[in-house]
């Protein structure tokens, strides 16, 4: 189905700065899920629909225990 244009713009995506893990999520959650599933380095700033957030994954990591 179509989505429009002004609508995913208000769609937050999570993802992180770094050249090769290219997967993006709707919810800081699932990307913090598939960095643990994956095995990715959680080193990598966190970015909100492509701006810095000043925030690492491991940083959210540690904070979960």
């Amino acid at each position: 189905f179509f989505i429009p244009w002004w609508i995913i713009n208000f769609v937050p995506m999570y993802k992180l700065d770094c050249p090769y893990y290219t997967k993006e999520f709707q919810s800081l959650d699932e990307l913090i899920q598939d960095i643990l599933n994956s095995g990715m380095d959680p080193n990598y700033e966190i970015l909100i629909n492509g701006k810095p957030t000043g925030e690492t994954a491991w940083e959210h990591i540690s904070q979960m225990n």
